[in-house]
């Protein structure tokens, strides 16, 4: 699965994954490991 560069597709990925709207969940991941995000912090 290539790297998610934007909140849609990030969204679209946690969808495929199961993750719901509303779901609750703890993410700890490098930044540099997604490469960049538009409109996200700097890796």
């Amino acid at each position: 699965m290539p790297a998610p560069d934007d909140g849609e597709r990030l969204a679209g990925a946690l969808s495929a994954l199961g993750v719901r709207p509303g779901d609750v969940l703890l993410v700890h991941a490098s930044l540099r490991s997604l490469g960049p995000v538009a409109g996200g912090p700097g890796a």
